[in-house]
């Protein structure tokens, strides 16, 4: 079904996700651990680089899964016909190799209502899945949610953990308490993220919120939203998409704002 698509097309191109619903604000992750890393101007453009790569993955953005893992799991989920012909629930999972080892396996149940609308539940694995050459991830991510029968509209929430290994030096980050909400219609595409991160591949832990809705258009990079990482000490690091999709501005420690391509990263 279209709708379906829609939605796993935006997550399982993910790297490590961190995606949320449209309108903003959202719902707390819940997360209660305390940040250890300090911000600062020396650590701020890494911390941005592991927020950005982590960030709900669209054609065109930097992103640890290939386009190839994510057409393959899209073209086993059930047509828009099997839906809107059938007031069953229909079920679903597939295996997929990543492009240079691992894999990610996903389950989905989707269930029409009245043929107008549906709803959505799934899990999603990732078994040390190395889509760039650089990293490997894994996780279990669980994700429920509606859609419309058209297709043109729907919303998601994915929560769960996942873990980010860097293969040239074994260090990793964690991401847990996560809390992703999205929202589609049409070529746009919302949401907003929450979780709390830890590990050696940073040397510390800070929290991610997003505080202005990301919105991405036709699967390209994200063109505006706000994400706040605080960290230990008071100190924090403002992530803005900019307009033009080619990078972010970076406010550290209430600074001035700065533009940074996404290859300065």
């Amino acid at each position: 079904m279209k709708s379906l698509n829609i939605m796993m097309a935006c997550f399982m191109v993910a790297s490590l996700t961190a995606c949320g619903g449209g309108g903003g604000g959202g719902k707390s992750s819940g997360s209660s651990q305390n940040n250890t890393l300090v911000i600062t101007a020396e650590n701020a453009t890494e911390v941005a680089h592991l927020v950005t790569a982590s960030d709900i993955a669209t054609e065109g953005s930097r992103t640890t899964a290939s386009d190839d893992t994510s057409d393959s799991q899209i073209r086993s989920l059930p047509s828009s016909n099997q839906i809107r012909n059938s007031l069953e629930t229909l079920t679903g999972s597939d295996t997929s190799d990543c492009h240079f080892g691992g894999s990610s396996t996903y389950t989905y149940r989707a269930t029409s209502n009245s043929g107008s609308s549906g709803s959505l539940t799934g899990q999603i694995k990732l078994n040390n899945c190395n889509d760039d050459g650089d990293y490997s991830l894994n996780g279990n991510l669980a994700l429920a949610g509606q859609f419309s029968d058209s297709g043109d509209t729907g919303n998601i929430d994915i929560t769960g953990s996942m873990t980010l290994t860097e293969l040239t030096t074994s260090k990793s980050l964690t991401m847990s308490g996560m809390l992703i909400e999205l929202f589609y219609t049409g070529d746009l595409t919302e949401y907003s993220e929450s979780y709390y991160a830890s590990g050696a591949l940073i040397g510390g832990s800070y929290t991610v919120k997003t505080t202005e809705v990301i919105r991405v258009y036709d699967y390209n990079n994200p063109t505006s939203g706000t994400v706040v990482v605080s960290g230990a000490d008071g100190t924090s690091l403002v992530i803005e998409f900019d307009s033009s999709g080619f990078g972010v501005y970076l406010t550290i420690n209430g600074g001035d704002s700065e533009f940074y391509a996404y290859d300065e990263l």
